[in-house]
C-alpha cells in the first residue's frame, strides 16, 4: 500500500470529497489506468466514508489506527480525564486499554472491553469516567468496529509514510 495523492480541499463535506475522488478516478482513466482500490484508510470522517463508497463501490474502508488513538485521547480530555491520566494508574490503564481495542480480534472486543470495565478499580470513583466509558461503549464498541479494527489488517494501519520528526 502506498499513498496515491495528498490534497488540500476547500471544505469537508461529502459533495467536495465525492467530486475529488471522481476527479482522481477520471485522471487515472485519461492515462488508461483503472483505479480500483481494495482498501482505503480514512480519519473517521463520515463524509469521506460516504464519498468513497459512492465513487468506489465495494472498497474496504478502514479507519487509521493513529487517528483512532487520537479520537480516544480527545474523548478522554473532553470528559475531563486528562488531569487524572498521569496521577491515577487506573485512569491511565482505562485510556490505554480503550486505545488498543482496535488491535484485538473484532470478535473479542466486547469481552475485552467488559473485562476492562470490570477491572476499572478506583477509576470508577471519578465521575468523568462514566462519560468516557459510556461514549466508548456506545460509539466504538457497539459501533461499526470493522472500520476501526486492525487485528487482521495486513501492512500499515495508517495511510501515511511520514514519520514524526524529520523527513529524510
Amino acid at each position: 500500500m502506498f499513498p496515491l495523492v495528498y490534497v488540500l480541499l476547500s471544505g469537508k463535506d461529502e459533495i467536495i470529497y465525492s467530486r475529488f475522488f471522481r476527479h482522481i478516478r477520471n485522471i487515472a482513466e485519461l492515462h488508461q489506468l483503472q483505479l480500483q482500490p481494495e482498501t482505503v484508510f480514512i480519519d473517521y470522517e463520515t463524509e469521506t466514508n460516504n464519498a468513497i463508497g459512492t465513487v468506489f463501490p465495494g472498497v474496504t474502508v478502514k479507519g487509521c489506527f493513529f487517528h483512532f488513538t487520537l479520537c480516544i485521547w480527545r474523548l478522554a480530555k473532553k470528559c475531563g480525564l486528562k488531569s487524572y491520566y498521569k496521577e491515577n494508574e487506573d485512569i491511565t490503564q482505562l485510556i490505554r486499554q480503550a486505545a488498543v481495542l482496535s488491535l484485538y480480534p473484532h470478535y473479542l472486543v466486547d469481552d475485552v472491553w467488559l473485562t476492562t470495565l470490570e477491572d476499572i478499580g478506583e477509576a470508577d470513583t471519578i465521575p468523568a469516567t462514566t462519560s468516557f466509558t459510556d461514549y466508548m461503549t456506545e460509539s466504538w464498541v457497539e459501533g461499526y468496529r470493522f472500520l476501526w479494527n486492525h487485528c487482521f489488517t495486513e501492512g500499515p494501519t495508517s495511510p501515511t509514510p511520514w514519520k514524526f520528526g524529520t523527513i529524510k
